[in-house]
């Protein structure tokens, strides 16, 4: 793995901050909301800072290949019962679970292809993509709610159509990450993976 290091770790919210979010957003007495946001905050400064990134297109044929060699490398197990077994007898993995690992490769990657397709701007889009979907996923589990839970109206002015308590805790964390994004665009990116998950 190229480039890989040790990150820092950020703090988003302090403890006290992050105490007053959770009993405003209804987070249940046992999530670890504080070290849960200065994980995922720290996950993304430290990608959104990191150089050289590659341009989009490198990136999206990056993904693109590693889905499709895990596409053929799950086809070419297919084997005979005792080559199969031959194989996998020597592996520290059994067949079942490396399938299931190969299928979630080839999937995680069609997904982050897909949100650079979405962008024109390279990696720090896709990092702020998934430093929101992760927000997302801390309300979620969190809370216990199920769904997006944003509402639409497209009869209020377009900057007060969309609302919801996971919108706002997003919306809360990002001006703070110092992350511009519209609410649409917010709405988008949830229902987006949600369809993948």
């Amino acid at each position: 793995m190229k480039g890989l290091s040790i990150y820092d770790v950020k703090e988003l919210f302090s403890k006290a901050e992050c105490g007053e979010l959770a009993t405003k957003y209804g987070f249940s007495a046992e999530t670890k909301l504080y070290g849960d946001l200065k994980e995922c905050y720290s996950h993304y400064m430290h990608w959104s800072e990191a150089q050289p990134p590659p341009t989009p297109k490198q990136a999206k044929d990056a993904f693109k290949a590693i889905s499709t060699n895990a596409d053929k490398l799950i086809a070419s197990l297919d084997l005979p019962l005792f080559e199969s077994a031959v194989l996998h007898s020597r592996l520290p993995i059994d067949r079942d679970p490396l399938m299931t690992l190969l299928r979630q490769v080839s999937a995680l990657s069609v997904e982050l292809e897909e949100v650079i397709s979405l962008s024109t701007s390279g990696r720090r889009m896709m990092v702020e993509n998934q430093f929101i979907w992760e927000l997302f996923q801390i309300f979620q589990n969190g809370t216990g709610l199920s769904g997006s839970g944003i509402s639409d109206n497209p009869a209020k002015e377009p900057d007060q159509q969309l609302n919801g308590n996971s919108l706002e805790f997003i919306r809360c964390c990002t001006d703070k990450a110092g992350i511009w994004k519209t609410d649409k665009s917010i709405n988008q990116l949830i229902k987006r993976n949600m369809s993948h998950n």
